[in-house]
């Protein structure tokens, strides 16, 4: 079959209540053609569909690297939860291990403007979406509504080497997505996988508000000159003249106090920064935003080879994730740009911005880092409830298999609080299991507390407390 018999079309404009003006460059999207397509997955849990599409046929998916017209990277959330901070730092993870290099400048600057427009989780359904037009801007959307948007050079082709590159994601993920053929059933899942309209109206709130714009400078008024004061009998000292606007602003910031007439004329020389920027003196406004690493994408099934004895037959632990990934130098400083006027130090300013934003202190942290930590606590967690896994013997018997998804709720001690079938095999004797070797692993608290990173990933509204999504598969083996 020819590969121009398989064009799939990516209809943003899903539900008229929620358009928006995009940039002309980059504004006729609904008809890009689905040139390659692949499931993410990070220790057992599938993640996003990943999707790169092009407006015009390929020869091959890797040609899209090299297409001078417009193209976009789609991750079609498939988790029943992750975040803009997992997402991003996987795919910023996976690029600069292939190309070797730390995100530029312009890539770092248009990562925090996508970090700062993102309010809360992406969900099942949810759309993220990087577009590159034909003139070379790069935009990124959720749920087709746009978030941020550059006319750097490069951005878009640094985020999709993490795709293509051999160096960047997982082997099963890029094989999948350079394939002469598209699987059918990845196919049908993410023809199926769409937000609803609900869904699309709460991220059309995040777009709602309109950037801040830098006042105008505002001239001072011209002082009329005062009458000559009559000749006094005996000389007088002279009255100081009152200084002008901007140097009684300079004398009372010196003195350590303003007054709000003088806080707004000194503002009006502070320009808001564009698109996110970082910049050393705009450090004072930084937001929690990270990512999960692409390195725990190694899948675990729990396999039995049909012994005889017993109930329950115990099963090897989850394999850990593949090759360990070289450290990698912290590339992203995770802030949004707040221009305001301050008299504080730049330490003070981050404390007083991230203390209502970032309850487990983790906007310091680069998205490498912080992908790296929440990846060693996935796994440290993955191998814990699977080491006790037991296969039912009458599952055995039956030949019955499944997969399914408990939901670990720890405080940040480490101590266990529930267990829960987050999404069901369908088998109760196996959901069971798996319920079982959860409280199993967790009976004695953790040796050490919860990484930070995990209690700001996983926050289940109530502070210290989280909730792991935590995959277990059956499956029989010859």
């Amino acid at each position: 079959m020819k590969r121009q018999s398989k064009q799939w079309f990516l209809a943003l404009g899903l539900f008229s209540m929620c358009v928006v003006s995009l940039a002309p460059a980059l504004a006729a999207r609904d008809d890009l053609n689905l040139t390659a397509l692949a499931m993410h997955r990070e220790t057992g849990r599938d993640i996003y569909l990943g999707a790169l599409l092009a407006r015009d046929p390929l020869e091959t998916p890797a040609d899209i690297s090299g297409a001078d017209d417009e193209r976009a990277m789609e991750f079609r959330i498939v988790a029943r939860r992750t975040s803009i901070r997992s997402v991003l730092g996987g795919i910023l993870l996976q690029a600069e291990l292939a190309s070797g290099a730390p995100p530029p400048p312009a890539t770092v600057d248009f990562a925090n403007a996508i970090m700062s427009s993102v309010q809360g989780s992406l969900y099942t359904g949810d759309s993220f979406t990087l577009w590159r037009s034909a003139g070379g801007d790069t935009a990124a959307t959720v749920n087709g509504l746009e978030m941020a948007h550059t006319a750097a050079p490069g951005v878009f082709d640094y985020f999709l080497s993490g795709w293509i590159g051999e160096r960047g994601a997982a082997t099963a993920f890029r094989d999948s997505l350079l394939s002469a053929d598209i699987d059918v059933d990845l196919r049908a899942d993410y023809a199926a996988t769409r937000p609803s309209a609900e869904r699309v109206a709460a991220v059309s709130t995040w777009v709602a508000s309109p950037a801040p714009v830098a006042p105008e400078p505002v001239a001072p008024e011209p002082v009329a000159p005062e009458p000559a004061a009559p000749k006094p009998a005996a000389p007088e000292p002279a009255a100081p003249k009152p200084a002008a606007p901007e140097q009684a602003a300079k004398q009372q910031v010196a003195a350590g106090s303003t007054s709000p007439a003088v806080e707004k004329a000194a503002a009006t020389n502070i320009a808001p920064a564009t698109n996110g920027a970082v910049t050393e003196d705009r450090v004072a406004a930084a937001s929690a935003a990270a990512a999960s690493a692409a390195a725990a994408s190694a899948a675990a099934s729990t396999a039995v080879d049909g012994g005889d004895t017993g109930d329950e037959v115990a099963t090897d632990p989850a394999q850990p994730p593949g090759e360990a990934l070289a450290p990698a130098t912290p590339s992203i400083a995770m802030a949004r740009i707040k221009p305001v006027l301050r008299e504080t130090s730049p330490a003070q300013a981050l404390a007083e911005e991230t203390a209502p934003e970032d309850p487990y202190g983790v906007a310091a942290l680069s998205v490498i880092e912080y992908s790296q930590r929440l990846a060693a606590f996935n796994s440290m967690v993955f191998r814990m409830v699977n080491s006790k896994i037991r296969y039912p013997r009458a599952a055995i018997r039956r030949g019955i298999q499944g997969n399914l998804e408990l939901d670990v709720t720890l405080d940040s001690d480490g101590n266990l609080q529930r267990v829960a079938v987050g999404r069901s095999s369908g088998h109760g004797m196996l959901d069971d299991s798996a319920v079982t070797a959860a409280e199993r692993a967790f009976k004695e608290p953790l040796e050490k507390p919860v990484d930070k990173v995990a209690l700001a990933e996983y926050n289940s509204g109530e502070r210290n407390r989280l909730v792991i999504p935590v995959p277990v598969n059956f499956m029989l083996t010859e």
